[in-house]
């Protein structure tokens, strides 16, 4: 194990203690990767590993992009803050350090899709450690990926109310925890301490939110909320209507920022300031109903977004055949066909994600307009410049609007659809009704 910041806090912790004479090179090196199994890691120190760890982040990144087509509008931002946790990941999964993460079950049943999506992401990160990552350590990244991904939505900046988060159940547990209550009360300024002896804030808050892991929260006269780092909808229903009593607001309902902010998750807004008159207007008036949709690979596909028995021969004309079908019902735009050729041309072909498969995709405000994914299949295969993966067979092209999430649960199911062998085989036929059929049975 060559020296680390990590190895010579336990060469100092040991000479603190007068335990240095006892401890062999092989059981440092043993305590050393333990502690780097638990230390946060920051892309701004110059550790020998960092250029390591900064490929593995970088690979996940665009793995995780290549499987969903998401670009992330502050890239620095969501790759420092993911360097972090996988600093750490990555020394547990080597050195083969249990990990225990007592919200795997919730993350997978509440982050079901976006689970299943970071199991596939991490695969770089497997083949350099030669291990596969437990669930536990997927459920905690996954938390990290919904914390960053909920970010990317723009809050309400006005003037807010004071809250604090307290929570000891780690980096992944704090994130995802501020990220849930900021999209649940946009109205309120969020700070986070493991414990109220360590918060330094200069201003009192006027609520508390404390994880369901303390055990005991000193008398403050100041409101709390115990919240679990993971809520469904109903917990989250409850703990909003339990604020908005606190507050002072008026009980189980949301106010109108919340609702834009949940809205601009799902799709795009072309008209927010008459959205939002038209909301407080309906909030004025009546109760909201809450009601659920999933939104899964067969709201994006239908037959006609179908193509077979095509003929091409160049990439360039490969992407453009294939993003036919969106652009002739106007979910995309030129610019986006041209963006896309323009990113392969720079970065390669990222596009191809499994062997003879494209999943054609560019930034969402380079022209995608509405919501929809077209499968292409190839008579005669084309060569995309993946040494792994070509020739590519099928092109599925995707449009995603910028603010519209909701396409995780499709992309998920799509990932599903092609680790069937079976699949292949069916669009082999060129037969657009079978292949389609095959697509609604596998999403039953």
């Amino acid at each position: 194990m060559a020296d680390c910041p990590e190895k010579q806090f336990v060469q100092s912790l040991l000479k603190a203690t007068g335990s240095a004479a006892f401890m062999e090179t092989e059981e440092v090196s043993w305590l050393t990767s333990w502690i780097l199994g638990i230390s946060f890691g920051s892309v701004y120190e110059d550790t020998e590993d960092c250029l390591l760890i900064a490929d593995i982040t970088g690979r996940i990144m665009s793995r995780f992009e290549q499987l969903t087509g998401i670009r992330a509008p502050r890239p620095e931002d969501m790759f420092v803050k993911l360097y972090s946790h996988i600093r750490p990941a990555y020394y547990r999964l080597l050195y083969g350090i249990p990990i225990l993460n007592p919200l795997t079950e919730k993350v997978k049943q509440e982050y079901k899709d976006l689970y299943q999506i970071v199991a596939r992401a991490v695969n770089p990160a497997s083949r350099l450690a030669q291990k596969k990552f437990p669930e536990d350590e997927i459920a905690y990244l996954t938390m990290h990926f919904a914390a960053l991904y909920e970010g990317m939505h723009p809050s309400v900046q006005d003037t807010r109310q004071q809250a604090l988060i307290l929570c000891r159940n780690g980096i992944g547990s704090s994130a995802i925890l501020h990220s849930v209550l900021t999209e649940l009360f946009p109205e309120l300024e969020f700070e986070t301490a493991d414990s109220l002896e360590h918060w330094s804030g200069h201003k009192q808050p006027d609520i508390i939110f404390a994880a369901r892991s303390l055990t005991r929260i000193p008398e403050t006269g100041i409101p709390v909320v115990t919240v679990s780092p993971v809520m469904d909808e109903q917990e989250k229903l409850l703990v909003l209507r339990e604020v908005n009593s606190l507050l002072g607001q008026e009980a189980g309902i949301p106010s109108v920022d919340m609702i834009l902010s949940v809205i601009r998750r799902c799709c795009r807004i072309q008209k927010e300031e008459e959205l939002r008159h038209a909301l407080s207007a309906l909030f004025a008036r009546k109760d909201p109903v809450f009601q659920t949709k999933e939104e899964g690979l067969l709201s994006m596909m239908d037959p006609g977004l179908i193509r077979t028995h095509v003929q091409c021969e160049t990439r360039p004309e490969a992407v453009r055949i294939a993003y036919a079908p969106l652009q002739e019902r106007g979910m995309i735009t030129e610019e986006y066909i041209r963006r896309t050729i323009a990113g392969m041309d720079l970065a390669g072909p990222y596009v191809v994600i499994a062997p003879h498969t494209a999943l054609l995709h560019t930034a969402a405000e380079h022209g995608a307009r509405q919501q929809g994914l077209s499968l292409t299949v190839f008579e005669t295969p084309v060569v995309f410049g993946s040494p792994e993966n070509d020739p590519v067979k099928y092109a599925y092209a995707l449009s995603v609007p910028q603010g519209t999430p909701s396409h995780l649960t499709a992309m998920a199911g799509l990932l599903k659809l092609l680790e069937d062998p079976g699949f292949a085989d069916i669009c082999d036929t060129h037969d657009p009704r079978r292949i389609w059929d095959s697509i609604c049975l596998h999403m039953m």
